[in-house]
C-alpha cells in the first residue's frame, strides 16, 4: 500500500500560547467545527467567521517570510509530484 506524508514547518517558536488554531486547506466543503471546545483546531469556515471575511493583516516582513515558506513548500510538493504546478 502507498503512504503519503506531508511535513510543514512551524512558523512560530515553541511555547507560544494561541487563542485559536486553524487547519486551513483553502476549501469550504466540510470545513467547519460547530461548537468547538477550548483548544480545538478550527477549520476554513471558522477562520472566515472569526475574521468577518477580512484578509489576514501581516507586516511586510511577516508577509515576505510567509510567502517564502509557501513558495518553498509548493516547490517541494511539485518536485515530489504531489501537485502539478506551483503557479
Amino acid at each position: 500500500s502507498k503512504m503519503h506524508v506531508v511535513v510543514f514547518e512551524n512558523l512560530f517558536p515553541g511555547g507560544e500560547e494561541f487563542e485559536s488554531r486553524f487547519d486551513l486547506k483553502g476549501n469550504m466543503r466540510n470545513r467547519y467545527v460547530e461548537n468547538p471546545s477550548k483548544g480545538q483546531v478550527l477549520m476554513d469556515r471558522n477562520f472566515l467567521e472569526s475574521t468577518n471575511g477580512v484578509p489576514l493583516s501581516l507586516t511586510p516582513k511577516a508577509k515576505a517570510h510567509l510567502m517564502a515558506v509557501l513558495e518553498r513548500d509548493t516547490l517541494f510538493l511539485q518536485n515530489a509530484e504531489v501537485i502539478l504546478s506551483c503557479r
